[in-house]
């Protein structure tokens, strides 16, 4: 989503990382930009919802702000702090939520919230869940593309 806002209006700030990646794809022949802006905030299945990061608990998904969906992380007026009840120990969707954008070690549970981000970007694991067999699969991350602070650890 930053990168999206970058190209909207140039006033987003880009970590190290991601503006390398804006870069990249400026350069691109096809209008990236515009798919991306053009994509859903969230995508519902026959029994699951997948956002990038959270919902509100008791809103429904159409009347989710698109913030929310790409950066919530607690209940709260900072919806990007880690201090705080987590959404997904709250969330109550009659679709189980399938979520990223905040790493940890395993991934996290709610009664009706999987979090799958297992901190690939960071060096550990990419993190799948197979929504048949109720079962995670895991991969080592190939390398460390940056560390949680921003700074940009990928060689090209």
């Amino acid at each position: 989503m930053a990168l999206v806002r970058h190209w909207r209006n140039g006033a987003a700030p880009l970590k190290p990382s991601q503006l390398r990646a804006f870069e990249e794809l400026k350069q691109s022949d096809h209008d990236l930009f515009s798919y991306l802006d053009s994509l859903p905030g969230y995508i519902e299945l026959d029994s699951h919802i997948v956002v990038h990061a959270g919902l509100r608990p008791g809103i429904d998904p159409e009347h989710q702000s698109l913030d929310d969906l790409v950066e919530l992380r607690t209940l709260g007026p900072d919806r990007t702090s880690r201090d705080g009840k987590p959404w997904y120990e709250e969330y109550e969707g009659i679709k189980t939520a399938l979520f990223g954008d905040w790493p940890s070690a395993i991934p996290r549970r709610g009664q009706y919230a999987i979090g799958l981000d297992t901190g690939c970007v960071y060096g550990y694991q990419l993190t799948a869940y197979i929504i048949e067999e109720n079962r995670f699969v895991t991969v080592d991350a190939k390398t460390e593309y940056a560390n949680p602070n921003g700074r940009s650890r990928a060689s090209n």
